[in-house]
Order: C-alpha cells, then structure tokens, then sequence
C-alpha cells in the first residue's frame, strides 16, 4: 500500500512538472511573439515616427533580458543607438553601439558586429572626433571583409576618405576614395559607385589634378542620368561646367550649364537654376554672346529676388556687368556694378554679423 501511495506522489510531481513546462513554454512563446512584433513595428517606423521608438525599444530590451535572447538584445540597443543617433545626442548612440557590438561579438554575429562598429564611427564623426571616427570605421571594414560584405566595405572607405577631405588631407583621401570606388564596383552597387566617381571626382580637383578630376565626374553624370538621379545628374553638370569654365574653355563648359538649366527647370529647384544661370551668363559674356548673357541675367535677377537670394544676385549683377563693359555700354555697366557692390557689402557685414554671434556664444 505504501509503495502505491509512493509511485501515486511521483506520478502527480511528474504531471505537476510537466504542466509547469508547458506553462514555460507558453510564456516564452508569447515573450517571443511580443518581441517579433515589436521588432517589426520599429522596423517599420524608426525612419518617420521617431517619437514610438524609445519606448518600443526598451520594452524590446526588458522582454528579450527576460528570456535571454541575446540577439534580440543586441538589436533593441541597435536601435535605441539609432534613435540617439538620428536625434543628435551622440554620446547616448556610442554607448548603445557598443552594447549592441558586444553581444553581436559574443555571438558571432559579424555582420551585424561590423555595422554597429561602422555606426560608433559614424557618431564620432558626427562629435568631431575624426582620430576615433578612423580607428571604428577601419575596425568596421575588417570585420566586412570577413563576410566579404563589399558594400560595407564601400561605406568603410567612403567614410574614411570623407574626413580625410574635411582635414584636407588630400593624398589620403584621395587614397580611400579609390578604395571606395573600387569595392562599390566588386558589390555591383550601381548609386555607391557613382556617389565614389563623384567624391573622387571632386577630391582630384581640389587636389588640382583637373583633367583626371574629369573622367570620375562625367562618370558620376552619366550614373546619376541612368539612375533617374536628375538633382545629382545637375549638379555634376554644373561641376564639369566650371571646371572648363576656370580653364577659359567657354565653348565646352556652355553645354554642361544649360543642361543643368533644363534639368533643374523641370525640378523647380531654384538654387540649382540660379547657380546654371550665373555661370551661363560669366560663360555667354565671355563668348560675346551678349544678348543671352543680358536676357538671362534679367530672368535670374527675378528669381533670386524673389527667392531672397543676395548672394546668387550679386554674383548675377557682377557678370552682368561684364557683358555691358564688352558691348561698351559704360552707363548700365556702371548701374550692374553699383548693385553688384551695393549686395557685396550687405553680404560681407550678414556675414560678420554672424560671426560676431558665433563669438558671442562660445
């Protein structure tokens, strides 16, 4: 009777222990169904509804703790180090890059390891500590490489060569923007490889290597026209335009600004118009050109009145004032050039204004 009563106890500890694993089960399915979900609501809204993000996350963070799911705690610090990021507060975004960088480490997860590097590279520079932005963005690219992500790679070296070129080291960044292009090509990423012939494009020019500047330029013009980029397809008409422009190559330089004319015409972007218009005008006085220059400076000096512009009218009343010296029209030269130093002064003195502020705040 007692070995009964026994066996009767083991058997109802056994389906107690059973019910309370099922019950574990449970929970831990429902932990993880909460936490799918809120991985995808973020996924979702991290880009436009900022103001959801940190509070979905944490509880991101609290759920994935609970039930010791380290992936999906590397990436609720992910996400909060892009909120900070995205929101400015740098110090916040490095300490949550890191955290995710080290459970990414742990568990063996490169990939995400070398974007979260890359990502406490991005916030220094975003701080101005380029020596760190450098040695986290390097870190970054050897962990892409042992993926044999080229894109990664790409973004590494672009990052690289861009703080070079703010520093105005050129050498070194002409060096990494070549890594740049070269590894945009192995990914076949049509939009980095024409973002690396653009960069290199404008860190040879500023080197003073003009004509090889050229190739890597219409390279990025061409890229910009295939991939429906008409803004950039502008702009680097307008850089090859002034490029020929200061090598007084007038009759080449002509084609580039009335192309970026058109395009930014059928874009209604002012800025890019005016910049085409100024230089069309410099580019017509200088090929005699004159009625052209004059029609056109009068088109620009509306726009940039009305888009409150005194810079860009400035520079139009100063080339206009050189097409009425070339026609020998003394008299409306004289009134261009009155205007041209009239809008000079005015912006030298917004200029020291501001200055003064900048002194004002330190």
């Amino acid at each position: 009777m007692m070995l009964m009563i026994r066996s009767l106890s083991i058997f109802a500890f056994s389906i107690l222990l059973c019910i309370s694993l099922i019950q574990f089960s449970n929970a831990q399915s429902s932990q993880d169904k909460r936490i799918d979900s809120l991985q995808t609501f973020i996924n979702d809204n991290y880009r436009a509804n900022w103001n959801a993000i940190p509070d979905s996350a944490r509880l991101l963070l609290h759920l994935a703790q609970q039930i010791n799911n380290k992936q999906a705690e590397a990436d609720a610090n992910k996400y909060l180090g892009v909120f900070y990021f995205r929101t400015s507060n740098q110090d916040s975004s490095i300490f949550f890059y890191s955290r995710a960088a080290a459970i990414n480490k742990e568990l063996g997860n490169t990939l995400e390891l070398a974007k979260n590097t890359l990502n406490i590279g991005m916030s220094y520079k975003n701080l101005g500590d380029f020596e760190r932005t450098v040695e986290n963005s390097l870190e970054a690219a050897r962990y892409f490489e042992e993926v044999k992500d080229y894109k990664g790679i790409s973004i590494v070296y672009n990052m690289v060569g861009s703080v070079y070129y703010y520093q105005n080291r050129l050498d070194e960044a002409e060096t990494y923007m070549r890594l740049y292009l070269e590894n945009a090509i192995k990914a076949k990423d049509s939009y980095e490889i024409v973002s690396a012939n653009q960069n290199l494009g404008a860190i040879l020019s500023a080197s003073g290597k003009i004509d090889e500047s050229i190739d890597y330029l219409i390279a990025a013009k061409d890229g910009h026209k295939k991939n429906g980029n008409k803004l950039g397809e502008a702009t680097n008409s307008i850089n090859l335009g002034i490029i020929f422009y200061d090598k007084e190559e007038y009759y080449v330089s002509v084609p580039y600004f009335e192309e970026a004319y058109e395009v930014a015409k059928e874009l209604d972007n002012n800025r890019i118009l005016l910049e085409s218009i100024v230089n069309l005008v410099g580019a017509y006085s200088n090929l005699d050109r004159h009625s052209e220059a004059l029609k056109l400076s009068t088109e620009g000096i509306a726009l940039a009145q009305e888009s409150k512009d005194e810079y860009m009218e400035m520079k139009i009343y100063e080339k206009r004032a050189l097409s009425f010296t070339n026609l020998s029209d003394y008299k409306n030269a004289y009134i261009a050039l009155s205007n041209f130093q009239v809008l000079k002064h005015s912006f030298i003195n917004i200029e020291n204004l501001n200055n003064i502020a900048d002194l004002e705040t330190l």
